[in-house]
């Protein structure tokens, strides 16, 4: 029983961490490319630009598709997606899980994340999960957004 046990948490161990390649500035409205490898295999896969942990507020969750899912079905392939830099994300109160509104992206720190939605801002813990800070800013010959 323990040669199982054993293979098993080499299994677990061999198993690649995922790695994500996307760009760390980008402009609102630039196309973007993001790359993730390493991805468990057997879940669907969503591309997101969130809010940074800084600048959340408490109950609300702010974030934006990219591109189309992805079935990941093995953990050695690159999975792609392609999309623009929005200029919005949309809002969900994280109690009640109804739709909170609309937000502006402003320059600042952004995330791009890729792993398992399991709602409109969450995400599955047993599939891979893999972050990475984006600078935004603004587009060129584009003035800020008043607010």
């Amino acid at each position: 029983m323990t040669g199982v046990v054993a293979m098993a948490l080499l299994a677990s161990a061999a198993a690649p961490a995922p790695a994500l390649e996307a760009p760390r500035s980008a402009a609102i409205g630039a196309p973007v490319r993001i790359a993730a490898t390493g991805l468990r295999p057997g879940f669907f896969y969503r591309a997101t630009l969130d809010q940074a942990p800084a600048a959340k507020k408490p109950g609300l969750a702010c974030v934006r598709n990219i591109g189309q899912p992805f079935h990941a079905g093995r953990s050695d392939r690159t999975y792609v997606w392609r999309g623009r830099v929005p200029s919005t994300l949309r809002c969900r109160n994280t109690r009640t899980n109804q739709p909170a509104g609309v937000i502006t992206l402003k320059p600042g720190t952004y995330r791009w994340v890729v792993g398992r939605k399991t709602g409109r801002a969450s995400w599955d813990r047993r599939a891979s999960l893999a972050v990475q800070q984006v600078q935004i800013t603004r587009a060129p010959g584009r003035p800020l957004a008043k607010r």
